[in-house]
């Protein structure tokens, strides 16, 4: 067969780690994966593009100045770039357009400063398109970005061409987009340098004149086996030195691959992601008829399978769209400020990864939902005016909110879903402690494939999207469906003959008042706001009242059940985040008895409570009135990372419990007092 003309190859390679992670998880990125890749690309001279992430570029110029150096050299003697992105790795579009263009603009400018010139490309962060943003990038002075070649299969491009850059335009604002080979993302580490020199000569045979590989850099390094696959076998090695000698084979960078090859267009792309993500943000149910659907029609055909869209992640997960829309209430409060470190706070909570969940923990893991709530609420406590309550629907669900906020505490009360309070968190310290953070388990499709260990797989390099194994037994006892959201102040029944057990799993059996109808008041004093709600479920009422003083850390709530069946149990959940079960400085102690670590579940007749942080030194005390019965438990998740299935500590419930008397009534009384734990 007569070859093609000479093909150009174009390496561009992104690098991210989530504001919060832990320093370990980085430090052994680095070592195992980003210095030895861009001392190989320093090595061979291979020219490429380069993205990392302002959240990973911050924690470099802290922990490893000499890296930044050995990048610079790199830019400067090769002609490699880097792209631009929103500063702390966004998802783009759920922006206000003035705040994505201040991030892509002071990202820019950071980048400059390093010595390769003005960024002319963007990485964008999960491939996560909307039709309007070509118009925001081209006021940003970007003039191409990275997406994936489906992007333009789902724009109906020819499948013949989806290698070629394309031009699209919002507004006769114009944009080349540089599509990313998925035949070249699967091949490229997992495959033998052989193999990919195999499909760059059958590319090249077809005509093709661009091939180019956008993908993860920690493909080379951090993913299951390959830093053993890349360094220690020498496949980076064999994989640059094959790009160097290959004849008909250049190694251009981004921008070059986008003056060189004529675009075609314009070509109009409808939202999308990369084939992964969009399956990820279905509902279960769709998601496994997907599956089947997939398996059905076998490898290619799958492509033409329409999945969902990034923003249903937001309503999937209200912990997310909670999230992400009081983000998007605090922006103009935090632009009118003028206020630089709120600004910089604001930006860092607006990273991605907490926000949803494929295949790493994203939204699962409580570190990361802790850092970004942090950075958050360091944002409002500059911007939040303290004092009386803002009543406001500032999530967009049709029920309105109260947003509090002092010296001590910020809170988020629902009064029309139960009076509950969803977000809860200690102002008083110089880093605020969010504490109400907790995900509420829900299933997963994936939780179909999950399967008991079966030993070690032997350290090969597997890609993050093959078949995992259990990372411990046992986990399948722990798949659970919550029937009520887990936070704080959630009026429950209960069967007579339920216990621990049955309530920690959120059975179906277990009646929740969150979704009652409900006549609410507030007023506001000297001693902080007094919510009163009316709440009725099924012919039951209950009468429930919160006090809050933003200002002291004080809480007291009580909640009168009427109309109840005798006998029925009455009890008002509290759910609360200290991050680990585990560790010993995270406890609960009842009536001033033993530290109980948070994995520990039971019930204790006790009149007080305390749920203590000492690492973060922060407790919740809890008085009761009078002795009764109370209840906790840890709640387990069961997610998937880049390892495997594992169950990850989401936080603690504990619960006052008491029964309905003959005449259908129950009284729960609480007084709660958050601040410093005091060692």
């Amino acid at each position: 067969m007569t070859r093609g003309p000479e093909m150009a190859f174009s390496l561009c390679l992104h690098l991210h780690q989530p504001v919060g992670n832990f320093d370990h998880v980085m430090e052994n990125a680095y070592s195992r994966c980003y210095l030895p890749l861009l001392q190989a690309l320093s090595r061979h001279g291979t020219v490429s593009g380069l993205h990392i992430s302002g959240c990973l570029l911050e924690w470099l110029e802290g922990h490893h100045g000499e890296y930044l150096h050995l990048l610079s050299r790199y830019l400067r003697s090769t002609g490699s770039e880097m792209l631009t992105s929103g500063y702390y790795e966004p998802i783009l579009p759920v922006l206000r357009a003035d705040d994505a263009a201040d991030q892509i603009g002071a990202f820019s400018d950071r980048l400059e400063a390093l010595g390769a010139g003005r960024p002319r490309g963007l990485w964008l962060t999960e491939r996560v398109w909307e039709p309007a943003l070509p118009g925001l990038l081209h006021r940003c002075g970007v003039e191409w970005a990275v997406v994936d070649d489906r992007h333009l299969q789902l724009a109906g491009s020819d499948p013949g061409e989806v290698w070629r850059p394309t031009l699209t335009e919002d507004g006769g604002r114009p944009l080349t987009l540089l599509p990313s080979s998925k035949r070249l993302r699967y091949l490229i580490p997992f495959h033998t340098v052989d193999e990919v020199r195999e499909e760059l000569s059958r590319m090249r045979e077809r005509g093709v004149e661009l091939a180019f590989y956008g993908d993860d850099g920690e493909k080379f390094g951090v993913w299951p086996g390959t830093h053993r696959l890349c360094f220690e076998r020498g496949w980076l090695e064999r994989f640059l030195s094959m790009l160097g000698e290959t004849p008909g084979i250049r190694t251009i960078s981004p921008s070059e691959a986008a003056e060189r090859v004529r675009p075609r267009g314009p070509v109009y792309v409808p939202t999308a992601s990369y084939r992964e993500m969009g399956e990820w943000t279905l509902p279960v149910g769709e998601r496994r008829r997907q599956r089947e659907l997939s398996e059905s029609l076998g490898e290619g055909l799958e492509d033409h399978l329409r999945e969902g869209f990034w923003r249903s992640f937001l309503s999937r997960y209200p912990e997310s769209g909670e999230l992400h829309k009081l983000m998007l209430h605090l922006e103009p409060r935090v632009r009118e400020s003028g206020d630089g470190d709120a600004r910089a706070s604001l930006w860092r909570s607006q990273c991605n990864c907490p926000y949803w969940h494929g295949v790493f923990g994203g939204i699962y893991l409580p570190h990361l939902r802790e850092a970004v709530w942090t950075e958050l609420l360091l944002a409002a406590r500059k911007v939040l005016s303290r004092g009386e309550p803002e009543e406001v629907d500032f999530d967009l669900d049709g029920r309105r909110e109260l947003i509090l906020g002092g010296a001590s505490l910020m809170a988020v009360l629902r009064p029309e879903q139960g009076l509950t309070c969803t977000s809860l968190a200690w102002t008083g310290a110089e880093v605020p402690r969010p504490l109400g953070h907790v995900l509420s388990r829900r299933i997963e499709a994936y939780h179909d494939l999950v399967r008991e260990p079966e030993g070690d797989e032997g350290g090969e390099a597997r890609t993050i999207h093959s078949d995992m194994e259990a990372l411990e037994p046992g986990l399948t006892g722990l798949i659970t469906e919550d029937g009520w959201r887990r936070c704080l102040f959630t009026d429950l029944l209960l069967p007579p003959e339920a216990d621990v057990e049955l309530w920690s799993a959120g059975d179906a059996s277990v009646e929740s008042f969150q979704d009652s109808s409900a006549d609410w008041s507030w007023s506001a004093g000297a001693s902080g706001a007094i919510v009163e709600s009316v709440l009725k479920r099924g012919g039951r009422v209950v009468r429930k009242k919160i006090r809050m003083d933003p200002e002291s850390g004080s809480i007291e709530m009580e909640s009168v059940l009427e109309g109840g069946e005798p006998g029925v149990l009455f009890g008002v959940e509290l759910c609360l985040n200290m991050l680990t079960a585990s560790a010993s400085d995270r406890f609960l102690s009842l009536d001033g008895g033993r530290r109980r670590r948070l994995g520990e579940s039971g019930r204790r007749r006790a009149a007080a409570a305390v749920v203590a942080d000492l690492w973060r030194d922060v407790s919740v005390d809890v008085h009761l009135g009078e002795p009764g019965d109370v209840w906790f438990a840890p709640l387990w998740s069961v997610s998937r990372s880049e390892r495997g299935y594992e169950k990850v500590f989401q936080g603690s419930a504990l619960m006052p419990v008491r029964p309905v008397d003959e005449d259908g009534e129950c009284r729960v009384s609480l007084a709660l007092r958050i601040g410093a734990a005091g060692g």
